[in-house]
């Protein structure tokens, strides 16, 4: 290729691709319909800078994810689970103590119950005995038949037979001999001591109650006499 047309290409080249001055300012007073589209472009990507980012969505979890999660919150469950049953059979065994702590105390209380009836039972029946004995000593008894003694021998009283049980500590014997010395003889010189030896017999028995009637109607009936002084011991004992 020779320099000329060398050249003459350069020159080709150079005219295609520069724009005259008329030829821009053409373009600035009336812009076609590319400098449009790039204006409208640059005023979305404007728009779209200002406005709030879209949130990023999360990605769906995976099966293996989800399996795992299950298995956390089973695990989870499992332990509220066992929490509870632990409470469950801490208190069912606090009520079965409890339960039983009641049954025995609720067995001693029977046990006592019964062991209350039989001794009230014993003393009822005790209580009747003395009752009808007490009855039977205040009955008026048969106008006695007295024998004539005999000459120069001295009659056996029952007051007599009262002394000899109440000397041998036979104290039912001599409460029944001393009630019949007072029945039979109402107003005897030895009155006021049967009443006060039916009384200690009494006290000897264990009968109190029997035992204050007889020192009482000592008191009342022979005061300042030796027996009331003896009989006013006896019931400050039996207090």
């Amino acid at each position: 290729m020779t320099r000329s047309t060398f050249f003459v290409c350069m020159m080709i080249l150079f005219t295609g691709c520069l724009k005259t001055r008329a030829d821009l300012r053409a373009e600035n007073q009336d812009p076609t319909p590319q400098r449009q589209t790039v204006a409208q472009q640059r005023a979305e990507r404007v728009s779209r800078e200002a406005a709030p980012a879209a949130p990023v969505k999360a990605a769906p979890m995976t099966t293996a994810a989800r399996f795992e999660e299950y298995d956390d919150q089973m695990r989870q469950l499992n332990g509220r689970l066992d929490v509870v049953e632990n409470s469950v059979s801490q208190l069912a065994a606090a009520k079965q103590g409890e339960q039983s702590a009641q049954s025995k105390e609720i067995q001693a209380i029977d046990i006592r119950h019964q062991a209350y009836e039989e001794a009230l039972k014993k003393m009822e029946a005790q209580i009747a005995a003395l009752s009808e004995e007490v009855s039977r000593l205040k009955a008026p008894p048969p106008a006695p038949v007295a024998a004539a003694p005999a000459a120069g021998l001295k009659t056996r009283t029952p007051y007599d037979e009262g002394e000899a049980f109440f000397n041998t500590k036979k104290w039912k014997d001599a409460i029944d001999s001393y009630q019949k010395y007072r029945d039979t003889y109402p107003k005897g010189k030895s009155f006021a001591d049967a009443t006060y030896k039916i009384g200690a017999a009494f006290q000897e028995l264990g009968m109190k109650d029997e035992a204050k009637l007889f020192f009482e109607e000592v008191k009342d009936k022979f005061p300042g006499s030796k027996e009331a002084k003896k009989a006013a011991i006896r019931l400050k004992s039996h207090k």
